[in-house]
C-alpha cells in the first residue's frame, strides 16, 4: 500500500510538549533496552539526533516565548513512522528491531528474528507488577469526597495465584472489584494524591481460550450491538465489512480479511481523540488511515459485529520488563472461545511487509495483565476526568516507565502512572 501521510492539523495549540520530554519519549521507543543496560547518555544523544533529522524533514514545532521548541507528541509519533516508511529514515527500523527483541525475550530459548515462535508458546511465568498512580486533584476543594481508581487484574483465564497489595492515603477506604481497586478518600487539601498497587501472579498464555463454551442470548446481543463507545457500526463500516468478507463464510476467514485490511491499509501511530467524529468515530479513522491500538481494536470489533461475529475491546498492560505500558487489543468469539487479535503485529511486521511477523498476534497473545474487558469490566476514574484536549508522554523513570497525561490548554497534569513489571 502507499504509506498514508499523517493528518496535517496545523494546530499550534497542541504543540505544548517541551523538547526534553519529546527526546525522552523517542529514546524509550528506540533505545529502552540500552537504557536498561545503563547506556542512558548514548540513548539521549541518539534520540536528540533523530529529532533533529525529523525537523529537517518537516516535523512541525513552535517556539515558546523563551525561544524553546515545543511539539505535539501525536505529530512526533506519526511523523517518525511516516519518515521511516516513506522517506527511509533510520529510526523506524531501530524501533521495530527493539519491539521484536522485547517480545522474543519472553521465550526461554533465543529464537530467530526471521522465524518467530508462537506468541502463546511460553512457559508459565511469575510476574510482580508495581503501579503508582498520581492524580491531580487541584481542581477539587479540600474536604470533597473523592473516588480514585487504579487498575488491577481481571480473570481472563491466564492468571492464577493473584496477590494484591495497596498503598495510598492512610484514611482511604479500599474496595476491590474485577479490574479495579477503588480508594475513597476525603480531599486532603493537596494538589496531588497517589494510590498504588503491587500485584503478583502467575501468567500462562497457553491457557487463553483453552476452554470452550457458549454465549447465552444476552451475551450474544451485548457483543454484537452496533454502538458502544468507540465501537460504532456506521453504514460505512458495515459496507466495508461486507466488502472485505466477500465470499468468506467462516468467522475465522472473515477475521483474516479484516486483520489484513488493518495491517495493509492503516498506519498504527497516535491519534487526537477529540478529532474523531463522535457519531461515527471509525469513519474518521477510515478517512485519515491513522489509528492507535485502541482505535484499531475498536475498528476490528466493529467490523466483526457488522458481520454478526461477537467481539469486544480489551485492555491492560504489556509485561515486557523494559517497557511495561498500557495497551488495547480485540477479542472475537470463534468456535466457542474468545480469541485475541492485536494490532501491534503490524509494527512487528514493519507495517505488514515482513510476512513472518504478520500473524504473531493472530488469535493469540503473550503475557498480559488484563484490566478491562469492555463494556462490563472497566476502570475509568470517576473523580478525575480527561479534558477536551490532552496529550500523553512516556519516559523511562528510574526502574519504571512513567506515562503522564496532561491538559493541552493549561499544561497541568491529569494523572501519571509509574509502572514496573518484574519477571520471575
Amino acid at each position: 500500500m502507499a504509506v498514508p501521510r499523517p493528518p496535517l492539523l496545523d494546530d499550534a495549540r497542541r504543540r505544548v510538549a517541551d523538547e526534553a520530554s519529546i527526546v525522552a519519549l523517542v529514546a524509550l521507543h528506540g533505545w529502552a533496552i540500552e537504557m536498561r543496560r545503563g547506556e542512558h547518555e548514548h540513548a539521549m544523544r541518539e534520540a536528540r539526533a533523530a529529532l533533529e533529522r525529523w525537523i529537517g524533514l518537516g516535523l512541525p514545532h513552535v517556539r515558546s516565548p523563551d525561544g524553546a521548541r515545543r511539539f505535539d507528541p501525536v505529530e512526533v509519533i506519526d511523523f517518525f513512522k511516516h519518515a521511516g516508511r516513506a522517506l527511509g529514515d533510520a529510526f523506524l527500523p531501530r524501533a521495530v528491531a527493539q519491539s521484536r527483541a522485547l517480545v522474543l525475550a519472553f521465550h526461554e530459548r533465543t529464537p530467530s528474528v526471521d522465524t518467530p515462535p508462537r506468541a502463546d508458546a511460553l512457559p508459565r511465568t511469575r510476574f510482580v507488577v508495581e503501579l503508582e498512580r498520581t492524580f491531580d486533584i487541584s481542581r477539587r476543594a479540600r474536604g470533597d469526597p473523592l473516588l480514585l481508581r487504579v487498575p488491577v487484574p481481571v480473570d481472563d483465564g491466564t492468571l492464577d495465584g493473584v496477590e494484591i497489595e495497596c498503598t495510598g492515603p492512610a484514611d482511604a477506604k479500599i474496595d476491590l472489584a474485577p479490574g479495579r481497586l477503588d480508594a475513597r478518600i476525603t480531599h486532603p487539601g493537596t494538589a496531588t494524591v497517589g494510590v498504588g498497587v503491587r500485584v503478583a501472579f502467575w501468567s500462562d498464555p497457553s491457557r487463553r481460550g483453552r476452554e470452550r463454551g457458549r454465549l447465552d442470548d444476552e451475551q450474544a446481543a451485548l457483543y454484537t450491538r452496533a454502538s458502544e463507545g468507540l465501537v460504532k457500526v456506521s453504514a460505512r463500516v458495515a459496507a466495508l465489512a461486507a466488502r472485505l468478507a466477500g465470499d468468506a463464510r467462516e468467522p475465522i476467514e472473515q477475521l483474516r480479511r479484516f486483520v489484513d485490511f488493518l495491517t495493509d491499509e492503516l498506519a498504527i501511530g497516535a491519534v487526537h481523540y477529540d478529532r474523531l467524529d463522535r457519531a461515527a468515530p471509525l469513519d474518521t479513522v477510515l478517512d485519515g488511515r491513522w489509528c492507535d491500538c485502541q482505535v484499531a481494536s475498536a475498528l476490528l470489533v466493529a467490523l466483526c459485529r457488522a458481520r454478526g461475529i461477537p467481539a469486544r475491546l480489551v485492555s491492560g498492560y504489556l509485561l515486557m520488563p523494559a517497557t511495561p505500558t498500557g495497551h488495547y487489543w480485540a477479542e472475537a468469539w470463534i468456535d466457542g472461545r474468545w480469541l485475541p487479535f492485536d494490532s501491534a503485529a503490524a509494527d512487528l511486521a514493519a507495517g505488514g511487509r515482513d510476512a513472518a511477523w504478520r500473524d504473531y498476534y493472530f488469535g493469540r497473545v503473550d503475557h498480559r495483565m488484563t484490566t478491562q474487558i469492555l463494556p462490563r469490566t472497566f476502570n475509568l476514574a470517576p473523580s478525575v476526568r480527561l479534558p477536551p484536549r490532552w496529550h500523553t508522554l512516556q519516559r523511562l523513570d528510574g526502574d519504571r516507565v512513567a506515562q503522564s497525561t496532561y491538559d493541552d490548554a493549561t499544561g497541568a497534569l491529569v494523572f501519571r502512572d509509574r509502572i514496573a513489571a518484574l519477571r520471575g
